[in-house]
């Protein structure tokens, strides 16, 4: 008899083990195991659906999993259970059933805590992705490459919400705001402060170039669509998908009205709307939203400081530029839609917090 090694050993003695599972599962605890996986008590060919699978001889899948795969019952449960949690969306004006949602969708448009969110979440879904994907991407480039991540159970990253419906399904989709002027100067400073260096070539895009090379002005008035496409009414874009990049005219300027009455009906069938001003309460209103507890810790997060502290992050520190009137006109020029749409988002958020009552905490 040839002399069996250790690693020969180790092989045949998991195998045996896998042996005896398979059959022990497929014995007196199948009907058990699968009323688990099921919610009730399976039927008779459910069982022997079940047993078949166990029993299966196909090397490549444990055999609670074949087993499981076996029975569409259970198969339909097994992919659902991939797409995440479910949710129930709020209850509608005329007080129908509430709406089931299943897995998150999070619009996360730049400089919104999205990323404070996202480790909100990460620390609440199993499974949830800790961070956005091709996060230096703006929305009407990442959208097209968003399809990889539909079966995430949080599906976010910086795409437009027409993208998120489409990959997404019928997600409970939520999203942060912020004040448009002060987002449109955060983003300026983050991406003025982004050294090139060690960047991959498909994340230095028009608009990250631009702030390097031009002053705080010049950056608001440059020219190219792709860069407009970050500044200009962001809000309005990324619930439409109304971009300029790529089309002969811009599509929100040919009929601003109808933009506008699109991105507000975008806003309002949102599952959830908070205020990046407002983060503690914001998670309060969310975990309430979700069924969750609340939330011991929030997770604010300052992302350009961090960055700009740490020597290897390639983030450098630069002086403030100093606000004229000049700057101030652009900026007003570039978010008059996506202030109305931020007045209507905090309306919509003040009427959550009264509904909460007194005990939730407010910023100053």
């Amino acid at each position: 008899m040839p002399f069996a090694t250790p690693g020969f050993l180790d092989a045949s003695l998991a195998a045996a083990a896998r042996r005896v599972a398979s059959l022990a599962l497929s014995g007196p605890l199948a009907m058990p195991l699968l009323r688990l996986a099921l919610g009730r008590w399976p039927e008779t060919d459910e069982t022997s659906r079940f047993r078949a699978g166990l029993r299966s001889p196909a090397p490549a899948e444990p055999a609670l999993l074949r087993g499981l795969l076996a029975v569409p019952a259970a198969r339909q449960q097994v992919a659902d259970a991939l797409r995440g949690p479910v949710f129930a969306a709020a209850t509608g004006p005329g007080g129908s059933a509430p709406a089931i949602r299943r897995g998150l969708a999070v619009l996360h448009i730049e400089k919104t805590a999205g990323t404070s969110l996202g480790r909100f979440l990460a620390r609440s879904i199993p499974a949830a992705p800790a961070a956005d994907i091709f996060t230096a991407l703006p929305g009407h480039l990442f959208s097209p490459l968003a399809s990889g991540c539909a079966t995430n159970p949080v599906l976010q990253g910086h795409f437009d919400l027409p993208a998120l419906r489409r990959i997404g399904g019928d997600r409970f989709t939520i999203t942060l705001l912020r004040d448009p002027r002060q987002r449109v100067l955060s983003l300026y400073r983050y991406f003025r402060a982004r050294e090139l260096n060690g960047l991959p070539p498909m994340l230095q895009h028009a608009a990250l170039h631009a702030a390097r090379r031009c002053s705080l002005l010049e950056f608001l008035r440059h020219p190219d669509p792709h860069v407009q496409d970050y500044l200009s009414n962001a809000y309005v874009r990324r619930l439409t998908g109304l971009y300029w990049s790529g089309a002969a005219h811009d599509p929100l300027e040919q009929d601003r009205a109808s933009a506008l009455a699109a991105a507000t009906d975008a806003l309002m069938g949102l599952d959830f709307v908070g205020i990046s001003e407002e983060m503690p309460a914001s998670l309060r209103l969310l975990a309430a939203a979700l069924g969750w507890p609340a939330p011991e810790e929030i997770p604010c997060e300052n992302v350009l400081a961090r960055l700009q502290a740490d020597p290897a992050s390639g983030f450098r520190s630069l002086p403030v530029e100093a606000l004229t009137p000049e700057i101030e006109r652009e900026l007003h020029q570039l978010t008059r839609f996506d202030n109305v749409i931020y007045r209507l988002a905090r309306l919509r958020f003040e009427q959550a917090c009264d509904r909460a009552g007194p005990a939730l905490p407010r910023a100053a």
